[in-house]
């Protein structure tokens, strides 16, 4: 390699921009920042229904039963959203990984 190709300082910004663009295909953006977003508000509204039970003046009608039965249905919505995530990211990496060697390989 000569003095003129190689490059100096930090990593340029393309290829972060290169690696990100490589995790997953165009179109599964919306869909997977889609399930990002239902996770986050899963947990969110979890914090919002435990402060809410925890007051004894607010919603004394219903049963204590139902107020942890319905807690407990937040936290299985949140767990299946998270390893929905969990498993979209792996494969978004493994992609990523292929596609950026791939690219190596052929400019090699």
């Amino acid at each position: 390699m000569t003095e003129e190709e190689q490059e100096t300082g930090s990593v340029p910004w393309s290829s972060y921009m290169n690696y990100i663009l490589s995790l997953v295909p165009i179109w599964a953006v919306i869909p997977f920042l889609f399930v990002i977003l239902i996770a986050q508000g899963i947990s969110v509204y979890q914090s919002w229904w435990v402060g809410t039970i925890g007051e004894p003046q607010q919603y004394s009608q219903i049963s204590y039963h139902w107020k942890i039965g319905i807690y407990a249905l937040l936290c299985l919505c949140g767990l299946i959203f998270l390893i929905i995530r969990a498993i979209v990211s792996a494969f978004a990496v493994k992609r990523s990984n292929r596609v950026i060697h791939q690219q190596l390989l052929s400019n090699v």
